[in-house]
């Protein structure tokens, strides 16, 4: 067999720097191979670093090692057939993140640790026969307290707290896809539930199935979630998002208390163990759980629920073929309560009738009236604060441990790409000697750090300029992002938080809406337009000197136009006609053109107004954008038009409340007359003005460059339409408010200038 050395020496440069970086014995400016041997092989012969090393060994990955330390050699087609094949690098690929960084197969988790090589040495897809090498062999045997104590722990430990964990990131799940199919109304594709699986801490062993039907961990996060009302349809519902925010003893009695009472067609539906029997099983039996002996077979839970439950002859009758068929059920039962919740753990799991014992959390699930969660489960609720890594503003990497609270993380998941699950003490630089305690054994050490490595388990995200804007394009504000970020422990700088705000404003640069538009020949009509009160009404966005975006239906707007003496014409349009026929037309006009379906238009505007609020505020849940949309496309194509124009005048009266509008007076109040002369000059020879303007909303007084359309009067005020350059839009200016204006020659720069101080 070959040793370590051997082993190392026969695979390609890139390996090689694969298993030094895993093992974090790269060095700055080493690319020799030779040096990257040595140093691997220090590190397992030094006690200290091979302690880490085989402390950050998954359980799996563990008794793997083991059963190769007792088979000596194995086919290599039957290995990677059970534990997973090898990625390996290659000139020109790239993954992300590499396989020695987040291994996605017991083979790969082996082989980047150099404990797996083939026999005679060569590149693993020439291999014949797969081994541990010679001089590793001994750390990995049957009786290592180490590997034996975790062993036990992944088959039966850990699920009831791991439980809450995977429900929470199935849901984070969902929210980073909106939108998302779900086939036959519950199951996720293979590439979705593939990138599911490996965000989990119960994950589906790899190779997984082709169908997430089959992968018995994914039928049960999304069987609870669905039971419990936590999410419909592949989205969050509104009690799934205070679920998340609920302390683990409210969230794992809801989980609980749904799996309990689930009716049988939603059991049947997932494929649960405990579709055998209709309501109320199993129930039923879980009640007698706590009268049993401490020690306890699958029969006797049977005999108990059959002996006492004495008002349930015909339900047992009607459903049961035998005694024998209860307790299979029995048996179905205690399999899903040690496998999926913790609440039973084998006692002689080899025993020919096998024996099981209670739980102090299966004890708390049973109690009728529960007190506080066993100290046990709660002390792996707790976990490191979450660390930002910034590289250089380009992107910046976000840690946060897999105990951190569900609802900040589920925030975070529309600005942020999901980079994977590792182990933070793998990703040191180093395994300092310093961390083992001292006067300890070495398999005490090891068994130290084992336990600790399954704590510091961490989720690695991703924010950047791509995935901020995409979301801000969605419709998610700053506001959800910065509490996320502020909940899971990350102070921002001040720097930082305009790095946010620039990669957010990104998502606003481009909107793409079909709005009605109304168009007049001449400036001077769309001008005497603006003059009647109840035609403003149906106008909204002036964008250019004779195009305006209709606010109302074509049918209403046309009305208050021919009652303003005006005689619009266009598709769909008829003509006026004098006394009782043009009444008959209007009405028709109004009965074609008038939207259809005012509620879901009402409806849209309010979810739209609710989710606009999001860029100023955080929200008690995230606005629902796929309804939104969807109810938008129900909408005839002319009714979408309106009301989209409808919103873009609603939006600006928020942004314009938002704003601060005080009306507070101008410093140096102008007369208006005074200005007149050279805004109509310039708007008669279509010239640009530069003008110092006080902003009441904002207190400030600001310089502007414009180009005049009119002056109007409304309610006696004197206003100039204009488009400012400034804001890349037409607006209204108070004439009284101007404090200097100009013709504009090469001054196309504007900048903010501060209230000089009241006298």
């Amino acid at each position: 067999m070959p040793t370590l050395r051997q082993s190392l020496e026969a695979l390609p440069h890139r390996d090689v720097r694969g298993i030094a970086t895993r093992l974090g014995t790269r060095r700055r400016g080493e690319n020799r191979k030779e040096d990257w041997i040595e140093r691997i092989i220090g590190a397992w012969s030094a006690s200290a670093s091979r302690t880490q090393i085989m402390a950050a060994l998954s359980p799996a990955a563990l008794r793997a090692a083991v059963r190769l330390t007792q088979g000596g050699e194995f086919p290599a087609p039957l290995f990677f057939a059970e534990y997973g094949s090898v990625r390996r690098p290659r000139p020109g690929q790239r993954w992300q993140p590499p396989p020695w960084e987040a291994p996605q197969t017991i083979s790969e988790e082996l082989y980047y640790c150099g404990l797996l090589t083939a026999t005679p040495p060569a590149l693993l897809e020439r291999a014949v026969r797969l081994t541990l090498p010679a001089d590793l062999r001994a750390l990995f045997t049957i009786d290592m307290p180490l590997g034996h104590r975790l062993a036990v722990a992944d088959e039966a430990g850990d699920s009831d707290a791991s439980l809450l964990h995977d429900v929470a990131q199935t849901l984070c799940f969902l929210v980073e896809r909106p939108g998302l199919t779900l086939l036959h109304g519950r199951w996720l594709t293979s590439t979705a539930f593939a990138d599911l699986n490996s965000r989990l801490l119960r994950a589906e062993r790899t190779p997984l199935a082709r169908a997430h039907a089959r992968t018995r961990r994914l039928r049960l996060l999304f069987f609870l979630a669905t039971a419990a009302g936590l999410c419909s349809g592949g989205s969050l519902t509104p009690l799934g998002w205070l679920w998340l925010a609920e302390p683990p003893a409210a969230r794992l009695t809801l989980l609980w208390n749904a799996w309990r009472m689930a009716p049988l067609a939603l059991r049947h539906a997932y494929r649960q163990a405990t579709a055998v029997l209709p309501e109320p099983w199993p129930d039923l039996a879980l009640k007698h759980l706590v009268n049993l002996p401490p020690v306890f077979t699958a029969a006797q839970l049977g005999q108990a629920v059959l002996g006492q439950e004495t008002a349930f002859a015909a339900y047992f009758t009607a459903h049961l073929s035998d005694i024998s068929a209860l307790d299979a059920a029995a048996s179905g039962l205690i399999e899903t309560l040690a496998a999926d919740w913790g609440a039973i753990v084998p006692v002689a799991p080899d025993d020919p009738v096998p024996s099981f014992s209670l739980t102090d959390l299966g004890r708390w699930l049973i109690a009728p009236m529960r007190g506080d969660l066993p100290a046990s489960f709660l002390a792996d609720q707790t976990g490191p604060a979450a660390q930002l890594s910034v590289q250089e503003g380009v992107a910046w990497r976000l840690t946060t441990s897999s105990c951190a609270p569900p609802l900040h993380l589920a925030h975070l998941a529309p600005y942020a790409q999901y980079m994977h699950l590792q182990d933070q003490a793998l990703h040191s630089k180093s395994f300092s000697p310093a961390s083992v305690p001292s006067g300890k054994t070495a398999s005490e050490s090891t068994e130290l750090a084992g336990s600790a490595a399954r704590r510091t388990l961490a989720h690695v995200y991703q924010l950047d300029e791509g995935t901020v804007a995409a979301a801000a394009a969605a419709g998610h504000g700053m506001p959800d992002l910065l509490q996320a970020l502020a909940g899971l422990g990350v102070q921002l700088t001040a720097q930082q938080q305009a790095v946010l705000q620039a990669w957010h404003a990104r998502g606003h640069e481009l909107q793409l809406t079909i709005l009605p538009l109304l168009r007049a020949a001449r400036p001077e009509l769309l001008a005497r337009l603006f003059a009647y009160a109840d035609v403003r009404v149906g106008l909204g966005e002036l964008l250019s000197p004779t195009v305006v975006v209709a606010a109302l239906p074509p049918a209403d707007l046309v009305g208050r136009l021919r009652s303003a003496g005006f005689f619009p014409q266009g598709p769909g349009i008829d003509s006026p006609v004098s006394g009782r026929g043009e009444q008959v037309a209007d009405e028709t006009a109004n009965a074609s053109c008038a939207i259809r379906n005012p509620q879901s238009a009402a409806l849209w505007l309010a979810g739209q107004l609710y989710a606009a609020l999001g860029e100023h505020t955080t929200l008690p849940l995230p606005p629902p954008f796929a309804e939104l949309t969807a109810l938008l496309a129900s909408l005839p194509p002319l009714d979408r038009a309106v009301v989209q124009a409808q919103w873009e005048r609603l939006r600006d009266d928020l942004q314009t409340l938002l704003d601060g509008r005080t009306f507070a007076p101008p410093p140096e109040p102008s007369d208006p007359e005074r200005w007149r002369p050279l805004i109509e000059s310039a708007v008669a020879a279509g010239r640009s003005l530069t003008m110092r303007y006080f902003t009441a909303g904002r207190n400030v007084l600001t310089q502007r460059t414009v180009t005049p359309y009119w002056i109007e009067d409304q309610r006696g005020i004197l206003y100039l339409r204009a488009d400012c350059h400034l804001a890349g839009r037409v607006l209204l200016f108070r004439l009284d408010r101007i404090q200097e204006i100009q013709e504009s020659g090469t001054r196309d720069q504007e900048s903010v200038c501060p209230q000089p101080p009241a006298s």
